[in-house]
């Protein structure tokens, strides 16, 4: 979804198939998916009754190289020349479905998703391209790449009744004899038993998306979304199907960068470090989805690499906390401590801290909680700053909001099923500038 697209052809909607018009459909990367027709598309009508503004569920296409396309969520404008005799109509869409006709969008007919994830190959990388090199008189003689065809499976999980998800690696060869390419790649697989919508299918990308976020400590979007339909295929001898690949395209928060050159070491963690734990950790994070959120979104926005630090975002770390606090140590700390009042926040900044204080990162900073009390009241109710004379802001703000995400990736980790020892590790490793004071 990173490169801009063209799709010329005649377009129509779904009651009225015969009532088609020619146009072009045009995509621009983390911008919109517009599609412009010469003219008013079905039923004949008046000139003026084309200028209303009207919403359409679906539009269906056909591109002069015999693609079919469905757009979703399509909103139309007009632009009126009065000197020429029709209009040119255009249609902002949310959703364009590259390779086959679609009733609705909750239509539940894909079983499989090819997902492009850039940073994927750096996080699980891929060790499908072999080196060997021939020395001769103590030079080299002959270096020899090799490769073996088709995907290999770097890791496989089933989520409980949900899909099997598959970390994958790839080649692609071009083989030009002037300049041939070789570039090898990892690529996330999920397969369902039944058919499902897209809607489910983007529901898992994004889930798998907000892992990688955390993983990285960095903002992660999909590149490309392959999509595969059972009655879409091209048989082989030997009854051997090849399903093609149907392109699902949306607009992204932000456009995923494929040329960003990430570090391992920015890493929180990566495959490796936590290969014999993968299953259940991302068994976790899927199954306990609705428990942690929105907990696990607001970590997230708050790694995102912003140009400008606001009081917001440290908010979005506090809400966070204290909704992990409610959510599932609240009960049992009331039951011990027989309190019955509502504990406060001074109390749960001291709880978290005290229980991850034997990880070493969480030991080493120091948090004065009078600080972010009057710190989340003041910038919460906009109170008179003299009736909190502890609040912070510009860089001192800036450094507790770090020092607070850092115990907010811990009971995130916590929760996922890593125990201190493994968190200590993790962020021992760890360089990133997130976790670093």
């Amino acid at each position: 979804m990173n490169e801009r697209q063209e799709y010329k052809g005649y377009w129509w909607f779904p009651s009225e198939p015969d009532q088609n018009i020619a146009g072009t459909l045009t995509y621009i990367p983390n911008e919109r998916i517009t599609l412009s027709l010469i003219g008013p598309i079905g039923t004949p009508v008046e000139l003026f009754d084309s200028f209303h503004d009207r919403e359409e569920p679906i539009i269906h296409g056909m591109t002069s190289n015999a693609q079919k396309v469905t757009l979703a969520n399509c909103n139309s404008s007009i632009k009126m020349n009065f000197s020429c005799g029709f209009p040119i109509i255009y249609f902002q869409c949310q959703y364009a479905i590259i390779g086959k006709h679609l009733d609705s969008i909750g239509q539940k007919c894909f079983f499989r998703a090819f997902v492009h994830i850039p940073v994927l190959s750096y996080w699980a990388p891929t060790k499908a391209l072999e080196n060997m090199i021939n020395f001769k008189d103590k030079s080299i003689e002959k270096i020899t790449v090799s490769f073996t065809t088709g995907e290999k499976t770097i890791d496989k999980v089933k989520i409980n009744t949900n899909p099997t998800i598959s970390i994958n690696n790839g080649v692609d060869y071009n083989g030009e004899h002037l300049s041939p390419q070789i570039k090898q790649y990892s690529y996330l697989e999920i397969v369902k038993r039944k058919n499902t919508s897209m809607w489910n299918f983007c529901s898992i990308i994004m889930m798998f998306e907000q892992f990688l976020s955390l993983a990285v400590l960095d903002t992660v979007q999909c590149s490309k979304i392959f999509l595969f339909d059972r009655s879409i295929y091209q048989k082989y001898a030997g009854n051997k199907k090849l399903y093609h690949p149907i392109q699902l395209i949306y607009i992204q928060d932000e456009l995923a960068n494929t040329d960003k050159k990430w570090k391992n070491w920015d890493f929180l963690f990566d495959y490796t470090s936590i290969s014999g734990h993968f299953a259940e950790i991302i068994q976790k994070w899927y199954t306990d989805k609705s428990v942690l959120s929105p907990i696990r979104t607001h970590l997230i926005d708050s790694i995102a690499h912003k140009k400008v630090f606001s009081s917001i975002d440290f908010l979005v770390i506090i809400q966070a906390l204290e909704g992990f606090w409610w959510r599932f140590k609240d009960q049992e700390y009331r039951q011990k401590t027989n309190q019955k009042k509502n504990t406060s926040l001074k109390t749960i900044i001291e709880q978290i801290r005290q229980d991850f204080s034997d990880v070493s990162r969480v030991k080493k900073i120091e948090i004065k909680i009078e600080e972010v009390v009057d710190s989340r009241h003041y910038y919460s109710h906009f109170m008179n700053k003299s009736q909190k004379p502890n609040t912070l802001d510009g860089i001192e703000l800036y450094k507790l909001t770090g020092k607070l995400r850092i115990l907010l990736i811990c009971c995130v980790l916590s929760f996922i099923g890593m125990d201190h020892q493994q968190i200590d590790q993790l962020l021992n490793k760890s360089n990133n500038r997130y976790i670093v004071e």
